[in-house]
């Protein structure tokens, strides 16, 4: 069995956290979201998203957290304070995605 290295994301993981955003959606998500939309996802499109979303992971309210194996980040998971007041719970898990070649 794999062993799996899991830390908060720090700035250095940015390009690694767009490749896995785009090759798991790729693949997670063809047929169901229209292929322009899959095709037209690139590193310079996604760049300031991660950018904001692991700097915004130093507040207390949200956090990214990476998996890495050998070294290598090879999946994410973005959770964080629930902005719904209405709902009983306090945290969501807002994305979770690893490399399909890591998936079981």
């Amino acid at each position: 069995m794999e062993a799996f290295l899991i830390r908060r994301a720090v700035p250095e993981d940015v390009d690694a956290l767009i490749d896995i955003n785009i090759r798991v959606w790729r693949v997670t998500y063809r047929g169901s979201i229209a292929d322009e939309v899959l095709d037209a996802m690139t590193a310079d499109s996604l760049r300031d998203k991660w950018v904001t979303t692991v700097a915004n992971t130093r507040s207390q309210d949200r956090f990214c957290f990476v998996a890495t194996s050998a070294g290598s980040v090879v999946g994410y998971a973005v959770c964080g304070k629930n902005r719904d007041d209405r709902s009983a719970f306090q945290w969501l898990m807002y994305a979770i995605y690893i490399l399909p070649e890591y998936q079981r």
